[in-house]
């Protein structure tokens, strides 16, 4: 199980990428934290494998975390419009909430929310991840 910072930097990467690398001063930007704050994460996540970084350069997910991070980012998009749609949580508390579910709730736990979630939204709800 990943912290809620691991998982916030990933989808933070993840969601910036769209088929390029990006710059820590996105990443920083993105999750209003400073670029030393991204720094020490970032390696953090290459120790761990889910990433790549070139000394003052681009970050990338290696394929171990695009595979991770695509998978978090399908749940999230299920979960946040879940907590939006359905109980009305507004936006910024339900991308908070959604990424707490991702870090406290086991695999299994998870996978039977989001399918729950999937059946009981029926086809109205199509989530596309890339």
């Amino acid at each position: 199980m990943y912290s809620h910072s691991i998982v916030s930097y990933l989808l933070a990467i993840y969601c910036l990428a769209e088929d390029h690398p990006v710059r820590s001063v996105e990443i920083a930007h993105r999750l209003q934290v400073t670029r030393a704050s991204v720094a020490k994460m970032l390696k953090v996540l290459a120790a761990s494998g889910l990433v790549e970084k070139a000394p003052y350069g681009a970050v990338r997910l290696t394929a171990r975390g695009a595979e991770q991070t695509k998978e978090f980012y399908r749940e999230f998009l299920l979960l946040q419009s879940y907590l939006r749609q359905c109980l009305q949580v507004p936006q910024p508390q339900a991308e908070q909430d959604a990424v707490r579910c991702l870090c406290q709730l086991s695999r299994e736990t998870r996978e039977r929310m989001t399918h729950g979630i999937s059946s009981a939204c029926g086809s109205s709800h199509e989530f596309h991840s890339r």
